[in-house]
């Protein structure tokens, strides 16, 4: 790989996009890419049929390492054709929440990777998935939030199942430790500066200016519109976007619990996520 890695993951509405959208700033790195589904698919794939189902592909592959090899080729091929596509940067930046999932075997396959982990109070990351089912729910969306109605339960479970993983591949692999860099959003939000100046640092890039309107001019304009049109014209994914989409940095959703959830539910809440606040500094 002729050029630098990195990831950024974190829980669904813990601000992944506002992080990779601030790292893109650097003049290290290319046009901000659209969330690396495709990538993270590639790993799902392999999960799925190098455990349970791994009788589908035992005729096609001589053994668990060939099977391994044909991932990191496939993903290493995409990687590369996106680098291409992007004006060959110093260093490449993707992003989706759905890496977080599968860290050590992604860490794994691109030893060259460092990760950014976005962290978000659990109730306030909670209150916008809620926000984003209500959206889905009234679009008629059945699948993924929107069928969840106020499940607080089930919120909870998607936040502590998206750093879990994480945690445990840092104890498992000691060395990993140093490849992972948690962020916290209200750290970001309240003091860009200060906090965007480690993640530089860890990401190993030229520090970026953080304006986010600066990244209108990396961008193919044609190709920004095109994709913000399919965006939007999407049941399941025009959800996800708020009032502060596409804006500057603001300290404004931070606490913006205390006025979604009750009293319960906000007990409920930090309950399930007592382990996960504990070790992020929520207690």
């Amino acid at each position: 790989m002729g050029y630098g890695l990195v990831i950024v993951t974190g829980c669904m509405r813990s601000g992944t996009t506002l992080l990779h959208r601030t790292i893109s700033t650097s003049p290290d790195t290319g046009p901000m890419l659209a969330p690396a589904r495709y990538i993270t698919d590639q790993f799902d794939a392999y999960r799925r049929y190098a455990r349970k189902e791994r009788f589908f592909v035992d005729d096609y592959f001589a053994d668990l390492e060939a099977f391994r090899a044909h991932l990191r080729h496939t993903v290493q091929r995409i990687l590369d054709a996106a680098w291409d596509k992007s004006g060959r940067p110093h260093t490449l930046v993707i992003k989706s929440v759905d890496f977080g999932y599968s860290l050590l075997l992604v860490s794994e396959t691109l030893p060259e990777a460092r990760f950014v982990v976005s962290v978000r109070e659990p109730k306030d990351t909670v209150t916008s998935i809620l926000k984003v089912s209500d959206r889905q729910r009234q679009d008629g969306v059945a699948a993924g939030p929107g069928g969840w109605g106020r499940n607080i339960k089930r919120a909870g479970k998607v936040y502590v199942a998206s750093y879990l993983p994480v945690l445990r591949a840092i104890r498992f692999r000691r060395e990993l430790a140093e490849r992972v860099h948690f962020m916290k959003y209200e750290d970001l939000v309240s003091a860009p500066s200060a906090t965007m100046a480690a993640v530089w640092r860890h990401c190993r890039i030229a520090p970026g200016s953080g304006n986010l309107e600066e990244l209108a001019r990396k961008s193919d304009p044609e190709r920004d519109e095109t994709a913000a049109r399919n965006l939007a014209s999407s049941k399941h994914w025009r959800a996800y976007l708020t009032e502060l989409t596409s804006k500057a940095i603001s300290r404004s959703s931070v606490g913006s619990h205390a006025t979604a959830l009750s009293a319960s539910e906000a007990a409920a809440i930090d309950w399930r996520c007592r382990s996960i606040r504990r070790r992020f500094g929520y207690a």
